[in-house]
Order: C-alpha cells, then sequence, then structure tokens
C-alpha cells in the first residue's frame, strides 16, 4: 500500500477564468447598449420626417382647396417665418390671396412661434445653425415643390440636417 502524498487538483475556477468572463460580458452588455441607443436615435429621426410628412401634406391639401390662389402665384415662393401676420380669414370674407396668406401663417405656426410664448414646441427641431423651415416653390410646367429642413443632429449622413421635398402639378 503507498501512502506517500496524493496529488490535489484545482476544485474550483481561477480568478483568471473570471476575469475573462467578465471582461467579455461587459463588452456584450456595451454593444448592447449602443445598438440601443442608435434604435433611439433611428426611431426620432423616424419621427421628424413623419412630421414633416404631415406638415408637406398639410400645405399641399390647403392648395388643393385655394384654386384660385394657387393659379393667381399667390403660393408662389412662400417661406415660413415666425414674422408672418394672421389675416384672420377665420372671421371675415378674404381673397384666394389672403386665404393663401392665413395658409401660411398657420403652417408657420407648426415651426416658429410669432409671440416670445414659452410653452411653443415646434413640430420639427431647430438648432443654433438651422431654424427649421418650410418653402413652397413655383417650378416650371405648373409645378410647386413643398421643402421642409429641421435640424437632425443625429443623422451624421447629412451633416445634420433633415430634409424633405415634395413636389405637387397643379396644372396641366
Amino acid at each position: 500500500m503507498y501512502v506517500g502524498k496524493l496529488k490535489t487538483r484545482q476544485g474550483g475556477v481561477g480568478l483568471i477564468e473570471i476575469l475573462v468572463a467578465v471582461f467579455i460580458l461587459a463588452v456584450g452588455f456595451l454593444a448592447a447598449a449602443r445598438m440601443q441607443v442608435h434604435a433611439m436615435q433611428n426611431s426620432q429621426g423616424a419621427y421628424f420626417e413623419s412630421q414633416a410628412y404631415f406638415m408637406a401634406g398639410d400645405i399641399i391639401a390647403r392648395m388643393r382647396a385655394n384654386v384660385d390662389g394657387v393659379r393667381d402665384g399667390a403660393y408662389d415662393n412662400l417661406s415660413t417665418s415666425g414674422a408672418t401676420s394672421d389675416p384672420q380669414c377665420d372671421s371675415r370674407f378674404c381673397t384666394p390671396a389672403e386665404i393663401a396668406q392665413q395658409d401660411l401663417f398657420d403652417w408657420s405656426r407648426n415651426l416658429v412661434s410669432g409671440t416670445n410664448d414659452s410653452s411653443f414646441t415646434p413640430s420639427l427641431p431647430s438648432s443654433s445653425t438651422l431654424t427649421a423651415n418650410g418653402t413652397v416653390r413655383r417650378l416650371a410646367n405648373g409645378q410647386h415643390s413643398v421643402v421642409l429642413q429641421w435640424a437632425d443632429e443625429n443623422n451624421e449622413d447629412t451633416a445634420g440636417v433633415g430634409s424633405l421635398r415634395l413636389d405637387l402639378i397643379t396644372e396641366q
């Protein structure tokens, strides 16, 4: 019978194995967090684009309702601004040109505040270098182009500018 020393084996996990497992888990958690942040940024960008589509559709519907104003050029070269005045067409009869100014006033109110209203929240964001804006331009062949621009800080591909353009054929 041999009564010598028995070799003992390690019975647990070593410190190195634990450190490697924690490192792998940390890298996995960081990757998952980055994916979550990226998904939230894309979701915000999609929200702004849907707001832009809504606003472009709004002015296009107003133009379709005011055919005489479109034909007379009342919508040519319009731009949103906080300085637009309210022609108050909701309380009196207005000409097609005045209706176009009312449409511009109402459309502008979605982007900029005419007063220093602290509770105003624009539909599209602005930044220190770009104020959200909308324009309507008359093109050749009886077409109009509606363009909206806004600050899209999360979109590195477009240098922080979100843009949407829709064209409307108004004459044949």
